[in-house]
């Protein structure tokens, strides 16, 4: 694996690292479409998505964490 360039990060180099952070950003947008519709795709309320979303884009820094924090745009806690 040829070595990583300044300011390149794990998202842009590894394509397992890529494939693993698309199925989570995939996944967050499938369940936010669904909500409203009655399917065993709509997880209840928007309030409901938010949370479910913020747990699974937490797992994004376990793969990538330059990713999680540079590319996502989050807002903090205490914002």
């Amino acid at each position: 694996m040829k070595e990583r360039q300044p300011g390149q990060i794990k998202y842009d180099t590894n394509k397992s690292v890529r494939s693993k952070v698309d199925k989570i950003l995939h996944d967050c947008v499938v369940m936010f479409a669904n909500l409203g519709t009655n399917t065993p795709l709509d997880v209840g309320t928007k309030e409901d998505a938010k949370r479910i979303e913020k747990e699974k884009l937490e797992g994004i820094k376990d793969i990538d964490l330059d990713f999680y924090n540079d590319r996502l745009l989050l807002k903090k806690e205490d914002e």
